[in-house]
């Protein structure tokens, strides 16, 4: 089972239909909490969700938020109507049957991890966000190996203002054209040499032996 199970079963053992999606290391900001009050004593409707901006975090800096525009992370939902969506397994999401409003204010991503933990971290989700894509027929392409990583540095450095952090933003965002990379030449591995891609994991001593 994913996350999303995980997730819609921990919804089911609620004693309110209204359930506030957030993770042992996401702070609502007193902006952020002002505005879910507001959004419950208005009797919102059951069907609609409402999405929350976040700020990630790294090395001890709030970044910018990386999200594309159009891109709303819907955080309060009613779990008569909404769920998180059972099909994906990582980067889980809710789907609601209403409209998706925005709230004020934001999710601080507050993780505190040193660069050694955020790699291994990237590496486990890597293997789960290519095998997601492998499920969802997304395109294996040894170009996108190249292409897709330095189209993710920009996003991240460029395009929504790493820069403006110094050289945290560089590293960081250096560090997701990396993830970005391990997400595809995982796919790759995935689609051309299966065998390999799906043997079982060996830990090999510093000597080269298993």
């Amino acid at each position: 089972s994913g996350f999303s199970s995980q997730r819609n079963f921990g919804a089911a053992q609620a004693s309110n239909d209204w359930i506030l999606g957030i993770d042992a290391d996401e702070v609502v900001t007193s902006e952020l909490a002002r505005s879910l009050g507001r959004v419950l004593a208005s009797g919102p409707d059951p069907r609609d969700g409402y999405a929350a901006s976040r700020r990630n975090d790294f090395l001890g800096v709030a970044l910018p938020n990386t999200a594309r525009p159009g891109r709303k992370s819907i955080r309060l939902y009613n779990r008569r109507h909404g769920e998180w969506d059972p099909s994906l397994e990582v980067h889980e999401v809710v789907r609601v049957p209403g409209d998706v409003h925005m709230l004020d204010g934001s999710l601080l991503h507050w993780n505190d991890f040193s660069l050694s933990e955020l790699i291994d971290l990237y590496h486990r989700y890597a293997l789960e966000e290519a095998a997601q894509l492998d499920r969802d027929g997304a395109p294996a392409r040894v170009m996108a190996v190249l292409y897709r990583p330095i189209m993710r540095f920009v996003w991240h450095y460029l395009v929504r203002g790493e820069a403006r952090v110094g050289e945290r933003g560089l590293v960081h965002s250096a560090l997701q054209g990396c993830r970005e990379f391990m997400r595809y030449a995982l796919l790759w591995e995935l689609r051309q040499h299966p065998d390999f891609a799906r043997r079982p994991r060996r830990r090999r001593s510093r000597y080269g032996g298993s």
